[in-house]
């Protein structure tokens, strides 16, 4: 049997993903509707109905007992969005078959005035995970047929911090911005 060592790429891509998921951890729990009020102030009330039925919450998993607007009042808003596809090509093309794949998308955004940093600031990040096939090698098109499977890198399971942003404003007409910006 023979042993496949990792690449350096990959080491670090793994790298990567396990300190993501470190940082999104160590959030949810350092960042829990206990710890992120004043001394004295009273924590959120959870909802006595855990936000209603799964047809009536604005987001999938809830307010996760008070804590998502706990976060959100002291500026910092996370968002989660998990894309599944399954398509093929039955006809025409360079080949035919079906294929399997996603994205998982987190997005965090951060309030510099309302998280006690210092007011005007603000980071936005999105990270992206793409994971399994796509059609876009087979379709046989111009264009890609799955555009979304192609990023952040097309055709390989990958982790990558698509978009990085931060803004500070400086009186009412400027504003400095820097960082990784997506295409427009």
């Amino acid at each position: 049997m023979e042993m496949k060592q990792n690449k350096p790429a990959e080491s670090s891509a793994w790298q990567i993903r396990c300190a993501a998921v470190a940082l999104i951890m160590t959030a949810g729990f350092t960042l829990s509707s206990a710890s992120v009020c004043a001394y004295g102030e009273q924590p959120p009330s959870p909802a006595v109905s855990a936000d209603g039925t799964i047809f009536e919450r604005t987001k999938l998993t809830g307010n996760w007992w008070g804590a998502r607007d706990a976060l959100a009042a002291h500026g910092v808003e996370m968002n989660f969005s998990l894309t599944q596809f399954y398509q093929g090509v039955t006809n025409g093309g360079n080949d035919s078959g079906f294929e399997y794949g996603g994205k998982l998308d987190f997005y965090l955004m951060l309030d510099g005035g309302k998280s006690g940093l210092w007011p005007g600031f603000s980071v936005t990040t999105h990270l992206e995970t793409r994971y399994g096939e796509d059609v876009n090698d087979i379709d046989g098109m111009f264009s890609l047929g799955n555009f979304n499977m192609a990023f952040p890198k097309a055709e390989k399971t990958d982790t990558g911090i698509t978009a990085l942003k931060l803004t500070q404003t400086l009186g009412n007409h400027f504003m400095l911005i820097a960082g990784k910006l997506p295409p427009s």
